[in-house]
């Protein structure tokens, strides 16, 4: 008796542990060696209630093509990738992960055309959860890059003060050359009268 007891407070201790919140998702991205920008979710188990919420007709249609439509258009709309001049990249592919956890969460991975991010706009479950938060780690040749968005803030702008340094920079020394060139062809002038 008193091992099923301990057994029994042990079970419910550590389920919880290991449960997914359904207020957060998961967001992994990185480039692949195809120049594609590949996403890995990890969803709560509400996915299929946002789904639901997005396309009421998926409470008749439970053909798992329409069912795959649905998330693919659901992604397309509410999570939005745009590169350094603003313009979105494309959506490619979905797929579920294999490694999905099954019962509290799922896993898919989905493709982005290529292209330099300069923002992106993530509004997924926020159809459902006012409280949603969306955990995003970006690993690239420059490091990890974390944040979250949510129902208040859900766009993340990349940094781009580094690439207006850089480019004043060079516009300073474009604009000495160009000044001590003027000088040069002016002198060379002013030798030859």
């Amino acid at each position: 008796m008193r091992f099923k007891l301990t057994w029994f407070c042990l079970i419910g201790i550590l389920v919880p542990l290991n449960a997914h919140d359904a207020h957060q998702a998961f967001f992994g991205i990185r480039e692949t060696e195809l120049k594609l920008i590949n996403i890995k979710a990890d969803f709560p188990w509400t996915l299929r209630e946002a789904l639901i919420q997005f396309d009421s007709n998926l409470l008749v249609d439970k053909q798992e093509e329409v069912w795959r439509s649905a998330l693919e258009r659901y992604i397309i709309q509410n999570f939005i990738v745009y590169n350094s001049n603003g313009i979105p990249l494309k959506f490619l592919s979905i797929e579920e992960s294999t490694s999905s956890h099954g019962g509290h969460a799922i896993q898919y991975n989905f493709s982005l055309e290529w292209g330099e991010i300069g923002e992106i706009e993530n509004r997924l479950m926020f159809n459902i959860n006012e409280d949603q938060e969306n955990y995003h780690k970006i690993s690239g040749n420059q490091g990890d890059i974390e944040f979250v968005t949510t129902t208040n803030n859900p766009n993340y702008i990349f940094d781009q003060s580094k690439k207006t340094i850089f480019y004043f920079i060079v516009s300073v020394f474009a604009g000495i050359f160009l000044c001590l060139f003027l000088l040069q062809t002016k002198i060379s002038i002013k030798n030859k009268i």
